[in-house]
């Protein structure tokens, strides 16, 4: 065998082997073994993107979620398949801890309605597949 055939059989191998690894690492990077889905999505509140905050899903069947609200409003969290509530914080930072151990929340920048999961009446459906989601809070 010359070598330049040897070359080509060796160079071809090794691209087998890359394509092969690469698709491994395709497969199993957005798959979760827990049964858990990405949820993604935006909050906007008065028509502007969020500068900071969290969006809490809670539900009755699994443990829900927490996602930490990043620029332009993002968030991101997996959560497993089913109905949320979801509950949207976000305050002007001056939180504190009262002398008696107690969180004293700051002061909310959003209407306090959707900072507690038995006044809001923000839900959603997670399912597989589905699209960014889009919070619109009113003034």
């Amino acid at each position: 065998m010359s070598p330049i055939n040897r070359f080509a059989i060796n160079c071809g191998l090794r691209l087998i082997g890359c394509l092969i690894v690469t698709a491994l690492l395709a497969g199993c990077w957005g798959a979760r073994g827990d049964g858990k889905v990405f949820l993604t999505g935006t909050v906007n509140h008065a028509g502007k993107p969020l500068a900071g905050g969290s969006v809490l899903f809670s539900s009755e069947k699994s443990d829900g979620g927490t996602a930490l609200i990043k620029s332009a409003g993002r968030f991101s969290v997996a959560l497993l398949p089913g109905n949320y509530r979801i509950v949207v914080r976000y305050d002007d930072g001056s939180a504190t801890i009262s002398d008696t151990g107690v969180y004293v929340p700051g002061k909310s920048l959003i209407p306090e309605r959707y900072g507690d999961a038995a006044t809001s009446d923000l839900t959603v459906t997670v399912t597989r597949g589905m699209q960014p989601l889009q919070l619109d809070l009113p003034p």
